[in-house]
C-alpha cells in the first residue's frame, strides 16, 4: 500500500538521474573495493614478491647487509611510485560518476526545497546545474525567489515560473519557449537573446525587463512589454488582446482601447483617463482603488465583474458599452443609451428597457424574458438580434425597422404596434406573441413561426414568406387577400375579426356572415361585395369604396366612415340611425329593409308607411314610434320596447309581435295565452294575473315588474327568464324559476311539489328529491346524475335524454314515464313501477331493476348489459334488439315479451317465465336458462350455442332453425317441439324427454346423442336414422 502511495506522488525533478544512481551505487561500492585491494595490496604484494625472487636469485656469496639494505629501500621506492600513478589514473577513471553524484545532489537540494520560496541552496543548486549544461525542462519551480541567480543560455523549456520572482535574474539566450511565467516577476530580468514562444505571460510583471532584437516574443506579450517600458499618452490600441497583461501603474491616459480584449488584464493603479473603452471586454478585469478610469466605463466594469440584480441604470450613458453576459436582470435601464452596446447572451430577464435607445446594439442570443422593451428605440440599418432570447418580453411600440431577428426567439412576446418594416425575420419565433397592430411592411417572414400569434390589425402588406412559413390559416388568408388579390373571392362565414386590410382590393367577394369586427378597410375597395349579415360593428371604412354593396343585415354599430368612403344612400341612413341616434327622427317611407336597427333608439320616431320587412328591432327603443302602415313582416322585436307604440290596421306586423303588442298596450286579465311563443319579448310591467301560460316559451323574456300572480306557467319555458324583487310570482313558479336560472348543488327539494314544472336541462345532480311530485314535469336532457329520486312521483314525466346516473329510484313511480335515449347506467330502480314506460335505446348497464314492474314497457333498443333484473316483471314489455347480454333475469316474468333480436349472451335466466315469449333470432349464446319455462316461446334462428338448458321446460317451443350446438339440455322437455332444422351438434341430450317428437329435419345429431335422452325409441326419425338406432324400419 506504501508503495503505491510512494508511486503516485509527484516524481522528482532529477528523476532521470534516480534510477541510474541507485544501479551504480552498488557498482561503485563493488569496484572501490577492488581499487582499494588492488591500490593497497595487490601491487605492493606482487612487487614484494618480485623483489624476493630476484633476492632469491642472487648469488649468497653477494648478499651482503648493505646490499640487502639498498635493494628493499630501492623496492620501497618504487612501490610508492606505483601506488601514486595508480591513484592518478583512479581520480581519472572516476570524474563523471562525481560528477553524477553532484548533479543528484543538487537536484536533492531543488526537490528538498519544494514548497520553500525562498532557498539559496536551491538557486546555487540550479546554477550548478546550468553551469554543467544540465537541461531544465518542466522544471518546477512555481511560487518560488529567484531572484538575481544567472541561467544563462538555460534549457527552460516548458518549465513552471508560475508567481515566481525572477526580477534581476539573468536568463540571457535561455530557451523558455511553452514556459508558464503567469504571474511570475521578471522587472529588470536579462531577456536578452532569450526564446519566449508561445511561453504564457499572463500576469507577468515585465516591468524594465531588458530584451534585444534577438528576444524572441510572441506579439501580444512584446506590445505589452512595450505599452510598460515605452510609455506613450494617446497610444492607438484598437482590437487589441491585452488579455491577462500585468499593465499595473501604466499610463493609458486617452489611448484608444476600442474593441481591445482586457479581460483578466491587471489594471491595479493604471491611468485610464479619458481612454477609449468602448466595446472593451473588462470581464475579470482588475482595478483597485488607485486606478483612474473614466465614470462611464467603471460602471460598466461593475456591471460584468460585480453581477447584482435590480441594478438602477436609469437613463444611464452605456453608448458602445461591452455588456456581454453581464446580469441585469430586473434592472432598471428606462431611458439608458445603450446604443451599438455590445449586450449578446446578456441576462435581461424582466429588466425593464422602456424607452431605451439600442439602436445598433448586438442583442444577439440575450435572454429577454419578462423584460419591458415598450417605445424603445431598436432602429438600425445593420442591427443584429440574430438567435437573441425576447421571450415573454414587452418591445410594445418598439421601433425595429430593417433589423435582424433571424432564429431569434420572440414568443410570447408583446410587440403591439411594433414596427418591423423591412426586417429580416426569417426563422423567428413569435408564437404566442401580442403581433396586435404591427407593421410587417416589407419584411423577411420566411420560415417564421407565427402559431397562436395575435395578428390584429398587423400589417402584412408586401411581406415575404415560404413554405415554412407557419401562420394559423386566419392570417394565411389575411396574407393572401393584401399580397395576392383576386376579385369574387368566397369569404363567407370567414372569422376575419380586427385584421389590418388596409388597401385591399376586395371587388364583388362575398363576405356574407362573415365576422369583420374591428378590421381595418382604409381605402379598401369593396364595390359590389356582399355583406349581408356580416358584423362590421368598429370597422374602419374610411375612405373605403362600398358602392352597390349588400349590407343587408350587416352590424354597423361603431363602424367608423367619413366624408371619402362611398357608401349608397339606404345604408349611409341605417349607419345614421346606428350611431348617430336623433329623437323623433322622420323616416316616413325610408327603406330600412333587412338593415340591422337592434339596440336602436327609434322612440317617438315616425316610421309610417316605413318598409322594415325582415329588418333587425332587436332590443330596439320603439316607446312612442308611430309604425302606422309600416310593413314589419319577418322583423324581429326581441327584447323590443312597445309600449305607447303607434299601430294601425295598414302595419303589417307578424302574429307573435302584435300579440306582445296586445299584452303591453291593451292589459287583460286572465289571457289564455298557452302554448304561445313569448320568448324574447320585453314585457315588462305588464299584468298577466291568472293568465293561462302552459308550455309558454318565456325563454330570455323581460317579465321585470311583470304582475304574474295566479298564472299557470305549467310546462312553461323560465330559462334566462329576466325576474326582479317587483316580479309578483306564486311561490311555487319562483322556485322553478330559481332551480332553473341559479343552479345550486345538492339542493333539498324533498316533498316538494314541481308538478308540471320544465326543467329540462337544468342541473339537478345530487339533489335529494325524495318523495318529491314531478307528475307532468319537463326533465328532458335535464342532469340528474346521483339524485334521490326514491318514491318519487314521475308518472308521465318527460326524462328523454336526461343522465340518472348514479340515481336512487327505488320505490318512484314512473308509469307511462318518457325515458327514451336517457342514461340510467348504475342506477338503483328497484322496486320501481316502470309499467309502460319509454325506455327506447336507454342505458341501463349495471342498472339495479330488481323486483322492478317494466310489463308492457318498451325497452326496445335498450342497453340492459350486465344489469340485475331479478325478480322483474317484464311480461309483455317490447326487450327486442335489446342488449339484455351478462343480465341476470332470475326468476323474471318475461312471458310474451318481445325479445326478438335481443342479445341475452350469458344472460341468468334461471327459473324465468318466458312463456309465449318471442324470441326469434335472439342471442342466448352461453346463456344460464336451467329450470326456466319455455313453452310455447318462438326461439326460431335463435343462437343457443353453449346455453345451459337443463331441466328447461321446451314443450310446444319453436325451435326452427335455431342453434343449439354444445348445449347442456339435460332432462330438457321437448314435448310437441318445433325441431325443424334445430342444429343439435355435441349438444348433451342425456335424460332429455323427446316423447314422439319427430327429429326427421334435425340437423348434426349422432345416434349416440339421441340414445342418451328417455323416450327415444317413442321419437319419429328418417328411415335412415331407423336402421342406424337399429330400429325396424317402419312400413310405407
Amino acid at each position: 500500500m506504501t508503495n503505491n502511495n510512494k508511486c503516485s506522488e509527484k516524481r522528482p525533478v532529477h528523476e532521470r538521474f534516480a534510477n541510474w544512481f541507485q544501479k551504480r551505487k552498488q557498482k561503485i561500492r563493488q569496484k572501490k573495493i577492488r581499487q582499494i585491494i588492488i591500490k593497497y595490496s595487490i601491487i605492493p604484494i606482487c612487487i614484494t614478491a618480485l623483489a624476493f625472487i630476484m633476492y632469491l636469485v642472487i648469488p649468497e656469496g653477494n648478499k651482503k647487509d648493505t646490499e640487502i639494505k639498498k635493494f628493499w629501500a630501492t623496492t620501497l621506492r618504487n612501490i610508492e611510485g606505483i601506488s601514486i600513478f595508480a591513484a592518478v589514473i583512479l581520480y581519472f577513471i572516476e570524474i563523471d560518476d562525481r560528477k553524477q553524484r553532484k548533479h543528484y545532489e543538487a537536484w536533492q537540494v531543488i526537490d528538498a526545497a519544494d514548497g520553500i520560496k525562498s532557498s539559496y541552496a536551491r538557486n546555487q543548486a540550479l546554477q550548478d546545474l546550468n553551469e554543467d549544461a544540465v537541461s531544465l525542462t518542466r522544471v518546477n519551480l512555481s511560487n518560488t525567489d529567484l531572484k538575481s541567480i544567472t541561467l544563462k543560455y538555460a534549457n527552460l523549456k516548458e518549465a513552471n515560473f508560475s508567481a515566481t520572482n525572477l526580477s534581476n535574474v539573468n536568463l540571457r539566450k535561455a530557451d523558455l519557449r511553452y514556459a508558464n511565467l503567469r504571474d511570475a516577476n521578471l522587472s529588470n530580468a536579462n531577456l536578452c537573446g532569450v526564446n519566449l514562444c508561445s511561453a504564457n505571460l499572463c500576469g507577468a510583471n515585465l516591468n524594465c525587463a531588458i530584451i534585444d532584437s534577438e528576444t524572441k516574443l510572441d506579439r501580444k506579450w512584446h506590445l505589452v512589454w512595450k505599452i510598460i517600458n515605452q510609455p506613450a499618452e494617446k497610444r492607438k490600441l484598437y482590437s487589441t488582446d491585452l488579455s491577462g497583461a500585468n499593465l499595473s501603474d501604466v499610463n493609458l491616459v486617452e489611448a484608444d482601447l476600442t474593441n481591445a480584449n482586457l479581460s483578466g488584464t491587471n489594471l491595479t493603479k493604471a491611468n485610464l483617463s479619458s481612454a477609449d473603452l468602448s466595446n472593451v471586454d473588462l470581464s475579470g478585469t482588475i482595478i483597485d482603488s488607485e486606478t483612474t478610469i473614466d465614470q462611464k466605463w467603471y460602471s460598466v466594469w461593475e456591471i460584468v465583474n460585480q453581477p447584482a440584480e435590480r441594478r438602477k441604470l436609469s437613463n444611464s450613458d452605456l453608448i458602445h458599452a461591452n455588456l456581454a453576459g453581464a446580469n441585469l436582470r430586473y434592472a432598471n435601464l428606462a431611458g439608458a443609451n445603450l446604443r451599438y452596446a455590445n449586450l449578446k447572451e446578456a441576462d435581461l430577464i424582466y429588466a425593464d428597457l422602456r424607452e431605451a435607445k439600442l439602436t445598433g446594439a448586438d442583442l444577439r442570443e440575450a435572454k429577454l424574458t419578462g423584460a419591458d422593451l415598450s417605445n424603445a428605440n431598436l432602429l438600425s440599418d445593420n442591427g443584429d438580434f440574430s438567435g437573441a432570447n425576447f421571450s415573454g418580453a414587452d418591445l410594445s411600440h418598439a421601433n425595429l425597422s430593417n433589423t435582424k431577428f433571424s432564429g431569434a426567439d420572440l414568443s410570447h412576446t408583446n410587440l403591439s404596434n411594433a414596427k418591423f418594416s423591412g426586417a429580416d425575420l426569417s426563422n423567428t419565433n413569435f408564437s404566442g406573441a401580442d403581433l396586435s397592430h404591427t407593421n410587417f411592411s416589407g419584411a423577411n417572414l420566411s420560415g417564421t413561426n407565427f402559431s397562436d400569434a395575435n395578428l390584429s390589425g398587423a400589417d402584412l402588406s408586401d411581406t415575404i414568406t415560404d413554405s415554412e412559413t407557419k401562420f394559423e390559416q386566419k392570417w394565411h388568408l389575411v396574407w393572401e387577400i393584401i399580397n395576392q388579390p383576386t376579385e369574387r373571392r368566397n369569404l363567407t362565414n370567414t372569422d376575419l375579426t380586427g385584421v389590418n386590410l388596409n388597401g385591399a382590393n376586395l371587388v364583388n367577394a362575398n363576405l356574407s356572415g362573415t365576422n369583420l369586427s374591428g378590421t381595418n378597410f382604409t381605402n379598401a375597395n369593396l364595390s359590389g361585395t356582399n355583406l349581408s349579415g356580416a358584423d362590421l360593428s368598429a370597422v374602419n371604412l374610411s375612405g373605403a369604396n362600398l358602392s352597390t354593396v349588400n349590407l343587408s343585415g350587416a352590424n354597423l354599430s361603431n363602424t367608423l366612415i367619413n366624408s371619402e368612403t362611398k357608401l349608397d344612400r339606404k345604408w349611409r341612413l341605417v349607419w345614421e340611425i346606428v350611431n348617430q341616434p336623433t329623437e323623433k327622427r322622420n323616416l316616413t317611407n325610408a327603406d330600412l329593409s333587412r338593415a340591422d336597427l337592434s339596440t336602436s333608439d327609434l322612440s317617438s320616431a315616425n316610421l309610417n308607411g316605413a318598409n322594415l320587412n325582415g329588418a333587425n328591432l332587436n332590443g330596439a327603443n320603439l316607446s312612442g314610434t308611430d309604425i302606422s302602415g309600416a310593413d314589419l313582416r319577418n322583423t324581429s322585436l326581441s327584447g323590443a320596447d312597445l309600449s305607447n307604440t303607434i299601430i294601425d290596421s295598414e302595419t303589417k306586423l307578424d302574429q307573435k309581435w302584435r300579440l306582445v303588442w296586445e299584452i303591453v298596450n291593451q292589459p287583460t286579465e286572465r289571457r289564455n295565452l298557452s302554448s304561445t311563443d313569448l320568448s324574447g319579448t320585453d314585457l315588462s310591467g305588464t299584468n298577466l294575473s291568472g293568465a293561462d301560460l302552459t308550455n309558454v316559451n318565456l325563454s330570455y323574456t323581460n317579465l321585470t315588474n311583470t304582475n304574474l300572480s295566479g298564472a299557470n306557467l305549467s310546462g312553461a319555458d323560465l330559462s334566462n327568464t329576466i325576474i326582479d324583487s317587483e316580479t309578483k310570482l306564486d311561490q311555487k313558479w319562483r322556485l322553478v324559476w330559481e332551480i332553473v336560472n341559479q343552479p345550486t348543488e345538492k339542493r333539498n327539494l324533498s316533498s316538494t311539489d314541481l308538478s308540471g314544472a320544465n326543467l329540462s336541462g337544468t342541473d339537478l345532480s345530487g339533489t335529494d328529491l325524495s318523495d318529491a311530485n314531478l307528475i307532468y314535469a319537463k326533465l328532458s336532457y335535464t342532469n340528474l346524475s346521483g339524485a334521490y329520486l326514491i318514491r318519487t312521483n314521475l308518472s308521465r314525466v318527460d326524462l328523454s335524454g336526461a343522465d340518472l346516473t348514479l340515481a336512487k329510484l327505488s320505490g318512484a313511480y314512473l308509469r307511462s314515464t318518457n325515458i327514451n335515449s336517457a342514461n340510467l347506467s348504475t342506477a338503483d330502480l328497484s322496486t320501481a313501477d316502470l309499467r309502460s314506460a319509454d325506455l327506447r335505446s336507454a342505458d341501463l348497464r349495471s342498472a339495479k331493476l330488481i323486483g322492478a314492474n317494466l310489463s308492457s314497457a318498451n325497452l326496445s333498443g335498450a342497453n340492459i348489459n350486465s344489469a340485475n333484473l331479478s325478480t322483474a316483471d317484464l311480461s309483455t314489455a317490447n326487450l327486442s334488439t335489446a342488449d339484455l347480454s351478462g343480465a341476470d333475469l332470475t326468476l323474471v316474468k318475461l312471458s310474451t315479451a318481445d325479445l326478438t333480436f335481443a342479445k341475452l349472451c350469458s344472460a341468468k335466466l334461471k327459473n324465468a317465465n318466458l312463456t309465449y315469449a318471442n324470441l326469434s333470432s335472439a342471442n342466448l349464446n352461453s346463456a344460464y336458462l336451467n329450470s326456466a319455462d319455455l313453452s310455447s316461446a318462438d326461439l326460431s334462428s335463435a343462437d343457443l350455442t353453449d346455453a345451459k338448458l337443463m331441466y328447461t321446460n321446451l314443450s310446444s317451443a319453436d325451435l326452427s332453425s335455431a342453434d343449439l350446438s354444445r348445449a347442456e339440455l339435460i332432462d330438457a322437455k321437448f314435448k310437441n317441439a318445433n325441431l325443424l332444422y334445430t342444429n343439435l351438434s355435441d349438444a348433451n341430450l342425456n335424460d332429455a324427454k323427446f316423447w314422439d317428437e319427430s327429429l326427421y329435419e334435425a340437423r348434426n345429431i349422432t345416434p349416440e346423442q339421441i340414445k342418451q335422452a328417455k323416450n327415444w325409441e317413442k321419437a319419429k326419425y328418417s328411415p335412415e336414422f331407423h336402421k342406424k338406432l337399429g330400429l325396424p324400419v317402419e312400413d310405407g
